[in-house]
């Protein structure tokens, strides 16, 4: 006939909060006719009805019983069984409060410890993070937040949330990525085997500042166009007939940069700065102005125009004739 298990052995609570309780367990000593799994049961200290609390059999050696109303006093025990049924069960020593597990009291001259009640969400609702620059990070929140306040000027407030990011890790370094810009990081490192994890952790000293990447502008190149140019004549000089004692004036036009300096000559003879000649240079118009000419004026005026890259000329006659009167004129 089939023969059930001896009881389980060393039942303790795990873990506690307001709204669960973390049970851990060893495996019976003697398994008689094997071993199918376990049943997990509680029942309220005023009462003697016990709750099974999986609605299948387990094979882990840990449990979580979730769904608890805070202030609650639990007996718990924990049955193995087999074909041959259950086990004699093993039970705490003493009933479980199901209540938060508050920390170590901050001094309050330099914090303050405030409770949050998040009501919007359902006790033990699960939470996933979409940042961008993160890894989705999933965890569960109980139902209240602690925010550490600290007494400053600016009175700021700041919440302190530990992520997981490396479980059952074996060597003694690690690299984490995907964080995000402009954050402020500190990591801690926690010990485990078969036992369970330890109760303290190595913490970094200083913390871990992710940088934001600034951006540089490049411009793109432009070469600029290159405008230098010689002397051009754009219109020029033409013959002209001029009376003896009235002004004439010759005109031409250049470009050219940079700008041209303009010279005129008569019979190429230097004008300079001949009193008779009136000289004018407008915006790349230049004129040469004949005040009363006479006929020794006559000849070829030349327009030069000279810049670093160059010069030009332009040439045009000039004649003056004399206005003659007929005999006729003179008797009357």
């Amino acid at each position: 006939p089939a023969v059930p298990t001896s009881a389980p052995q060393n039942l303790s609570v795990d873990d506690v909060n307001d709204t669960s309780v973390t049970l851990k367990w060893r495996s019976p000593e003697n398994i008689g006719s094997g071993l199918d799994g376990y049943t997990v049961e509680y029942c309220k200290e005023e009462s003697s009805e016990w709750v099974v609390a999986n609605s299948e059999l387990i094979t882990s050696n840990r449990f979580v019983i979730s769904g608890l109303t805070a202030g609650d006093l639990l007996n718990i025990r924990v049955v193995a069984m087999n074909a041959g049924g259950r086990s004699e069960p093993v039970a705490l020593a003493q009933p479980v409060p199901v209540r938060e597990i508050v920390g170590e009291c901050l001094c309050t001259k330099q914090f303050s410890l405030v409770n949050v009640t998040i009501n919007d969400k359902e006790p033990g609702s699960d939470i996933v993070d979409m940042f961008n620059y993160r890894p989705n990070v999933k965890y569960t929140i109980p139902g209240k937040i602690n925010l550490l306040k600290e007494n400053t000027k600016s009175s700021a407030v700041f919440w302190q949330e530990w992520f997981t990011v490396l479980e059952h890790f074996h060597r003694l370094n690690a690299t984490v990525s995907d964080l995000v810009m402009g954050n402020t990081y500190t990591f801690r490192v926690f010990a485990e085997n078969k036992v369970g994890r330890s109760e303290t952790a190595a913490v970094t000293k200083d913390a871990a500042h992710i940088q934001k990447t600034g951006i540089v502008y490049k411009p793109a190149e432009c070469k600029e166009h290159d405008f230098s140019e010689a002397p051009k004549f754009t219109a020029p000089l033409s013959n002209r007939a001029a009376t003896v004692g009235y002004t004439t004036k010759l005109l031409c036009a250049v470009r050219g940069s940079p700008k041209p300096t303009i010279e005129w000559l008569k019979n190429q003879m230097l004008i300079g700065d001949d009193p008779k000649y009136r000289q004018i240079n407008n915006q790349g118009v230049c004129s040469l102005e004949i005040r009363k000419p006479s006929s020794f004026d006559g000849g070829v005026y030349t327009c030069r125009a000279k810049n670093a890259l160059g010069e030009a000329t332009v040439a045009c006659k000039l004649e003056v004739k004399q206005v003659i009167i007929s005999d006729e004129k003179e008797r009357k």
